[in-house]
């Protein structure tokens, strides 16, 4: 609990400087709030390909597995990755964590072949959002 209140305010003394120093405009952010329609549309495009992304390393695991992978579980997987992707230094460490859970779902898979999976799945990412560009 002492962690989540040292967060809770770390965050708000970050916010609390760019609004300060006029780095952040909460103007924006209001008029933002006043026509959600945009904002609902990117969360959503956000939950979906996040979504996909989970069952494209489901697609790419099933490949080995003596089972089927339940893709419910991948997604989570996935999501999980994200978050510490995001809040942990350094750019693999959500694929790390992704790696010792899906370890954990299917033992039987060994560890080159799940790192391997996951660079695969990265690089198929990049590709794609190469050809989108």
């Amino acid at each position: 609990m002492a962690a989540l209140a040292l967060k809770t305010a770390l965050a708000l003394t970050a916010v609390s400087w760019l609004v300060s120093t006029e780095r952040l405009d909460l103007l924006l952010v209001a008029r933002l709030l006043d026509h959600p329609g945009p904002l609902g549309l990117a969360f959503g495009l956000f939950l979906v390909q996040n979504a996909l992304a989970g069952l494209r390393l489901k697609v790419l695991l099933d490949g080995a597995a003596p089972r089927r992978l339940p893709g419910a579980r991948m997604v989570g997987i996935g999501w999980i990755g994200l978050f510490f992707g995001t809040f942990l230094p350094g750019t693999v460490t959500g694929d790390i964590v992704k790696v010792f859970y899906i370890r954990r779902l299917a033992p039987s898979l060994s560890k080159s072949f799940l790192l391997t999976s996951v660079v695969l799945d990265r690089a198929m990412g990049l590709s794609a959002l190469v050809l989108v560009m």
